[in-house]
């Protein structure tokens, strides 16, 4: 018994050296991949040192995700207070909630809505570089009514509004790490003064901006005939 432990702590003794040599040889060779600047999928940064929100409140459910996205994707960019201090400025131009009746019973009654948000931004860097236009991004969903259960449809229609918004936020996220975007950035950052860059308009001074926007408002659900357009 003694003699077969011992022949077989031999045979088995050359994988421990095997084992820890290929766990050397991905760590080496993750390093090589890293030092080429390849990244690991789902790294995505941004380009940029520091970002201004400008229009996206932390008060504002939206403008926190945004916000936290921002840091999860890219945690060495600084989302920075002072616009002034910005590589680049992310600007809300509009956001929105609608709905439109897409079904009727026979008595003119709505069935069933369609609610859509719409989210249009557009995206600067410090000398005001169009690093992206206007770009609009609109989500959908459809949603049985009966106004026989108003309540429960006011609490249903929040929690489809809300699941839009999250895929808007993967959409924008998706958007300003997309390659173009650093490519733009970089071409901007080492142009001169008087290149011939799309420029934004103007931006307003920071007292002028909006402390608190209005966005999300829920439009009033309401099947009756009467009130309908």
């Amino acid at each position: 018994m003694v003699t077969s432990a011992r022949l077989f702590r031999k045979a088995s003794s050359p994988a421990r050296p095997r084992a820890w040599l290929a766990r050397a040889s991905l760590l080496v060779l993750v390093g090589m991949l890293t030092a080429c600047g390849f990244t690991m999928r789902g790294a995505t940064p941004l380009p940029f040192d520091s970002m201004y929100l400008m229009g996206l409140s932390d008060n504002t459910r939206f403008g926190g995700d945004v916000a936290r996205a921002l840091r999860a994707a890219s945690p060495n960019t600084q989302l920075v207070s002072d616009r002034k201090k910005a590589q680049a400025t992310l600007i809300a131009v509009s956001q929105s909630r609608a709905q439109r009746e897409t079904s009727l019973n026979p008595q003119g009654r709505v069935e069933e809505y369609e609610l859509r948000v719409q989210y249009t931004f557009r995206l600067i860097d410090a000398r005001g570089n169009l690093l992206l236009p206007d770009t609009t991004f609109t989500d959908t969903r459809d949603m049985p009514y009966d106004d026989n259960v108003v309540q429960a449809k006011q609490g249903e229609t929040e929690t489809l509004y809300r699941d839009m918004e999250k895929a808007l936020v993967s959409r924008l996220m998706r958007r300003l790490t997309a390659p173009d975007v650093a490519e733009a950035f970089e071409i901007a950052r080492n142009s001169p003064e008087d290149n011939s860059l799309p420029v934004a308009p103007p931006l307003p001074e920071p007292s002028e901006e909006p402390a608190q926007p209005s966005v999300w408002t829920n439009p009033r659900l309401d099947s009756s005939p009467a009130n309908r357009r």
